[in-house]
């Protein structure tokens, strides 16, 4: 289980949602990748470069990305990386290694929220974090007792505690960006890491419109300050017409040994 992070609402949820999901262990078999509002979803993480594009745009080298390829080791390009390395919250990234298991979390970005970039997009959040991992005895400070928690209840009664959680469902990093391009939508990318990725597993990206908090463990309850109805926010509509927007769930559960995948996309009403 990842720390929580909110990313605030930015114009509703409408338009369009693009998540990039990637997994330890599979991440070379990942060849359709594509740049969407000038970011890359290609497997990997540096700015400038599409390794894992089957046919990589022409300009390729000035596509954004998590990360400035200089940053570890390679050689620059114009593209930019969205995370502030500098940020007090992000220890350098020779302590990152997991054997280390330590946790930390940024959300600073190298522009301001409302940047600007040359291609017309607007950079507008990011979260950036690591999380514990429960390997080789390790304890993972915030992991589900299996099979205790759903997506349809309420978050509020969601139990956790310090654990160590199978490695296929255990995650190690993760990252959200929301971007508005050029042409007007409204853009997420997300990733996800696992400690494995074999067998089946399920892995989601939330966005509650309420803030939420991981306060710190009283008995076992998870989460605090989670929605109105039912620890969500629902949709409500007009019609055919959006009143007022709620949570959205995209869900990505992996089965046939974690070889096939079956998203889904869910809102709250």
């Amino acid at each position: 289980m990842s720390r929580i992070k909110t990313m605030q609402q930015q114009g509703g949820f409408w338009l369009l949602l693009f998540l990039c999901i990637m997994l330890t262990q599979s991440l070379n078999a990942q060849i359709m990748g594509c740049t969407k509002a000038n970011f890359g979803v290609d497997g990997e993480l540096c700015a400038g470069v599409c390794e894992f594009v089957q046919n990589p745009p022409p300009n390729a080298l000035i596509t954004d990305d998590w990360f400035d390829p200089e940053e570890f080791g390679g050689d620059p390009t114009p593209g930019e990386g969205i995370v502030d390395l500098s940020s007090p919250t992000l220890p350098p990234p020779s302590a990152w290694p997991v054997t280390d298991n330590i946790a930390f979390q940024s959300d600073l970005m190298k522009h301001p929220s409302g940047w600007v970039g040359p291609e017309g997009n607007i950079w507008l959040a990011m979260v950036l974090g690591r999380d514990n991992h429960g390997l080789q005895g390790e304890v993972d400070a915030t992991a589900f007792p299996t099979g205790s928690n759903k997506n349809g209840d309420n978050p509020g009664t969601w139990q956790c505690s310090p654990g160590s959680p199978n490695a296929k469902d255990d995650i190690i990093d993760y990252g959200g960006h929301l971007r508005r391009c050029s042409c007007d939508s409204l853009i997420f990318f997300g990733f996800v890491s696992t400690a494995a990725a074999n067998g089946d597993r399920h892995l989601d990206f939330e966005f509650y419109k309420e803030d939420i908090t991981l306060p710190p463990f009283v008995g076992t309850s998870c989460l605090g300050s989670t929605g109105p109805d039912g620890g969500h926010t629902s949709w409500t509509f007009d019609g055919a017409l959006v009143a007022s927007s709620g949570d959205v769930l995209a869900s990505f559960d992996y089965t046939n040994g974690g070889n096939i995948l079956n998203p889904a996309f869910y809102i709250w009403v």
